[in-house]
Formats: C-alpha cells, sequence, structure tokens
C-alpha cells in the first residue's frame, strides 16, 4: 500500500489543502484514496505528536489535558491501536493512505524523531511519498507570525523576526530539514515544489496538490468556497499580543481560557487581512542570510532554476492603516472583559481593562512609530499621511470627554500631516477650551503597597508607563521615583512608622480636586493594591 505524506511547510497552503482533502473524502474514496481521520479528521497532527521526543513540550499535549509522562505513554499505546485499526480495516479498493499535517515541519526537528515517523509508517506501506512546498524565509516569517499569536505567543514581530528566522533553526533551514527527510526515506521519495503561484498548476494550489495524488482527478474535486487560517491586521496582532500577555494561554485557571477564548473569537473574527511585514533591511538582511543553505536546495532539487527564491530588492514598503472599525473592535474586547468579569465577580476586573488597554496602545504606537521612521527613511509619504489621519480621527473621537488628550494627538497629527484639513481650526478650539477654566496644580503622591511587584517589569510596569503619559503634566518628570525618606523634627531625625512610604510622585495640572481624583483613580497601581494620594497646591499670597 502507499502513503502520500503532505508535510507542509507552515504557512503554504496546508489548511486550505487539509479542508480540500476532508470536504472530497468520499470522492476520493471511490478513487482508492483514504484520508486519514484517526490522527484527526483534517489535520493529522496526533502523528507528528506520537513522534517527538516524549521528553520535549509541545502545545498538543497541554491542549489535550496531557501533562505527565505516564500520560503521554498512554497516549502513544492508545493512538497505535487507533492508526492499526483504521489502516488495517480500509476498504479492499484503497490502494493510498493520504496523511497530511504541517506539524511534520514544525514539529519533527531531530534524526531520531524522523526514525520514529519511518518506522511506524514502514509497518504498513510500501511507497512512501513525501509532498512538501517550500517559501521564501521571510515572508514564511511574516505569515507565521499571527498563526504564533494565535497560539499564545506574547513576542514583538520585530523580536519574533531576530529570535526565529535564522539558518540555525531548522524551521526555516530548508537545507538541512529536506537532508533529514531525506536521510529516512530517500530522495526519490521526496516531491519538493516551491509555493509560488506562478509554479502552481493552473496557478492554483489545489490544482497542483490534486496532480500529486492523480492527475485524473483534476476538475472532478470541489474547492473550498473561503481562504483558510487567515493572517491578522497588524492593529489585530497588537491586540492579541496584548491579550496574551494579560490572559496567557497556558494558565491553570479556567476561567482565564474561557475568557482568552472570548476575546480571540473577536480578533479573529473582525481584524484579518495581512499583517506586519519586515522592512525592507531586514527582508534583505534574511535572505542574505539563506543564501547558501537555498543555493544547496536549489541545486539538489530545482538545478533549472537561476535562485531559489527571487531577491527581495525594491520592494514596496507596507503602510499601516488603523480606521475606526479597528478601534471599535478594541472597545469590543474591553467590553468583554469587563462582562466577564462582572459574572466571575473577580477584582481583577479594572486591572485586566486597564492592562489590556495600555498594552494594545503600546503596540499599535511602537507598530505606526516604526514604519513612520522607515517611511520617511525611504521617502514614502503615504503611511506618514495615515498615520496622521489615525491621530486626527483619534482626537475626534475623545475630544468631548479628554479635550487635552485631543490636543495631544490633533498637534502630533499636524506635524505629520499638515495639509489634513479643520486641524488648526480644531487645535485653535481646544486651546480656547482649555484657557477656558484656570488650571490648579496637584501632586500625586504613589505607594506600591507591600504585596505589588516591580513595576519596571512586565505587562503591569507597561501600562503604568503608558497610564503616566497620558498625564497633563505641565513640566518636569512624569513620574519621579523617591529613593529614600527621612522625617525631621525638633528632636532631629525622626523614624515614624505611621508616615506612608511613598515610592514615587508626579505634578500634574487640573481643573479641580474632583477632575484630579478621576484621573489618579485610573492608575493601574491601584487594582494590585497600590494606592496613590492626591495633593492640591495653593500659592502662597501675601496678607
Amino acid at each position: 500500500m502507499k502513503a502520500i505524506v503532505h508535510i507542509g511547510t507552515e504557512k503554504t497552503g496546508t489548511t486550505s489543502i487539509q479542508s480540500f482533502l476532508y470536504q472530497n473524502r468520499s470522492k476520493l474514496n471511490v478513487a482508492g484514496f483514504h484520508i486519514l481521520q484517526s490522527a484527526g479528521k483534517e489535520n493529522n497532527r496526533a502523528v507528528p505528536a506520537y513522534c517527538i521526543d516524549e521528553a520535549r513540550p509541545d502545545d498538543y499535549f497541554w491542549k489535550q489535558g496531557i501533562e505527565t509522562l505516564e500520560q503521554r505513554r498512554q497516549f502513544k499505546k492508545d493512538f497505535l491501536k487507533t492508526f492499526d485499526r483504521e489502516v488495517s480495516r480500509l476498504p479492499k479498493n484503497i490502494n493510498t493512505v493520504i496523511i497530511s499535517s504541517e506539524h511534520f515541519h514544525s514539529r519533527i526537528r531531530t534524526a531520531e524523531e524522523l526514525n520514529n515517523l519511518f518506522e511506524l509508517l514502514s509497518r504498513y506501506f510500501d511507497d512512501i511519498k513525501i509532498v512538501c512546498y517550500l517559501r521564501e524565509q521571510a515572508t514564511t516569517c511574516q505569515s507565521y507570525y499571527s498563526t504564533s499569536l494565535k497560539n499564545g505567543d506574547t513576542h514583538s514581530f520585530s523580536d519574533f523576526l531576530d529570535q526565529r528566522c535564522k539558518p540555525e533553526n531548522i524551521y526555516f533551514n530548508y537545507d538541512d530539514m529536506l537532508a533529514n527527510w531525506e536521510r529516512c526515506f530517500g530522495l526519490q521519495s521526496l516531491d519538493i515544489s516551491l509555493f509560488i503561484q506562478e509554479r502552481f498548476l493552473n496557478g492554483d494550489l489545489l490544482d497542483d496538490f490534486t496532480a500529486k495524488i492523480d492527475p485524473a482527478l483534476l476538475g472532478t474535486l470541489k474547492k473550498p468556497d473561503k481562504p483558510q487560517n487567515q493572517s491578522l491586521t497588524p492593529f489585530g496582532q497588537a491586540l492579541l499580543r496584548a491579550i496574551n500577555m494579560i490572559l496567557p494561554a497556558r494558565k491553570a485557571y479556567s476561567d482565564v481560557h474561557i475568557l482568552g477564548d472570548e476575546c480571540k473569537k473577536i480578533i479573529n473574527h473582525n481584524l484579518r487581512g495581512a499583517g506586519q511585514g519586515p522592512t525592507s533591511e531586514q527582508r534583505i538582511s534574511i535572505y542574505n542570510s539563506f543564501i547558501e543553505s537555498n543555493a544547496r536546495v536549489q541545486q539538489k532539487f530545482f538545478p533549472e532554476e537561476f535562485s531559489l527564491f527571487a531577491s527581495p530588492d525594491n520592494l514596496t514598503i507596507p503602510g499601516v492603516k488603523i480606521d475606526g472599525a479597528e478601534l471599535d473592535v478594541l472597545i469590543d474586547v474591553l467590553n468583554c472583559i469587563a462582562e466577564h468579569e462582572k459574572k466571575q465577580s473577580s477584582e481583577s476586573d479594572y486591572a485586566r481593562i486597564c492592562t489590556c488597554f495600555f498594552l494594545c496602545i503600546n503596540e499599535i504606537t511602537n507598530l505606526t512609530s516604526k514604519r513612520n521612521d522607515e517611511a520617511a527613511s525611504h521617502g514614502n509619504s503615504s503611511v506618514l499621511e495615515k498615520t496622521a489621519h489615525t491621530l486626527r480621527d483619534l482626537a475626534l473621537r475623545v475630544d468631548a470627554r479628554d479635550v487635552r488628550l485631543a490636543l495631544i494627538l490633533m498637534n502630533r497629527a499636524e506635524r505629520i500631516g499638515s495639509d489634513l484639513p479643520d486641524m488648526s481650526e480644531k487645535i485653535t478650539e481646544y486651546q480656547r477650551r482649555i484657557a477656558r477654566v484656570p488650571l490648579q496644580k496637584f501632586i500625586f503622591m504613589y505607594t506600591l503597597g507591600p504585596d505589588l511587584p516591580e513595576v519596571q517589569k512586565g505587562p503591569l510596569g507597561e501600562a503604568l508607563r503608558l497610564w503616566v503619559l497620558t498625564l497633563p503634566v505641565p513640566s518636569g518628570s512624569l513620574f519621579t521615583p523617591i529613593e529614600s525618606t527621612k522625617v525631621l523634627g525638633s528632636q532631629g531625625m525622626l523614624d515614624d512608622d505611621n508616615t506612608p512610604s511613598y515610592q514615587a510622585y508626579t505634578l500634574i495640572e487640573s481643573e479641580s480636586l474632583s477632575e484630579a481624583c478621576a484621573i489618579a483613580q485610573q492608575c493601574p497601581l491601584i487594582p494590585f493594591g497600590g494606592s496613590v494620594q492626591v495633593l492640591e497646591l495653593s500659592t502662597l499670597r501675601d496678607e
């Protein structure tokens, strides 16, 4: 019997191929082809899970509730039974079993793990064909970033590129990866193609894959209506990263899992689109780092080609557009968190909402600023104009409730795109509104509390930093840490245990004490046991 093993690679339309195969399984059965079901109905994820080293962690197991070594060994025993039962009982007309999972590419990394797969398959199949598509490394990493975030990753896109996309990583080093498969299954068993639309049969990936099964099937199978496993927009990626930080996927509490899943559904449904991409400098650097290994793959599998992948020279820098609809999704996510926490009667309600909001705004700010810097260096004004539009729209959204924040946003928008209409008039309006009421000065004195973690680290520290940036500070430091305190009295130095252990302060301006208190109430430290004392200042007058 023959086996066709589709190993990916990841981000080469594997979800579309698997959906296509599953949708046409009845027709394929009639033609003598069986789609493996015991390892997963569409993605045969359990096969690579069976093959990986039992000491190596894998998300497949924690998602299945398999936590101990004994449980993993029991999983392998159960898998062998179901796999054997399915293959051994196939109808006589079946001559080929199709197995598909991109996790063969991403999870099987060592010679020992690939040996496990060979031992499993060679018991049942005397002819094994390995089907694999290769995609240019930087583009693969770009596409994989959304998938990684959906699985709980918290890396920024730049860190993701720097840490993952390098020749030492067998995931991206196709020369090392294919050499491992060749060692086990032989060069003649490898059917390697490039994931380039012009190279597909009829310019269609599904037609191309069908021909690898049996050319006689072309035109007889139904294709999926919608594209599968789409990426997220840059805004969606930023929001999902923030959710992953405050609601880690592997946290043991069930309410965290439920809330995280609800937020992810909102993001995945509403924010589909092309995600962040490498800068032109990053693309060229990645391309150059793989020149030698890609050349070896080209010489072995594509000798007629000049190079494995085209050079990324003169690529257009992708822009980043953030619109009102995406901001509405942010509000929906925050409302989801608030509603969930009300049902749970959790004290972390406010903290999660604030932390999520500030982390997301930080992600989006970093995203637009990096793209703007690159656009400016390349003379590309379109990205800058879009960012100016976004800042202006944000100002118009908040000017009714926070005119000072609106003025800050509008000023920044004018500096970036001075030709946008009505900005000067709005800036003048905001300034007049602010000038109507003389501002008073207040001091915020921050006490962290004994149980509060270090605010310089982690999501809470980032949320605090971003909140401080919104404060109406007239001059000086936004957040001044207090190194030490001493109390002086008529008898010299005193140690007063009742003296609050203030650890930082901020000087702000506000229209009234009540408004200053409302601002202080938003401090992300408060839900974690910290406190903010608001001190109203007055000017000494001569009587």
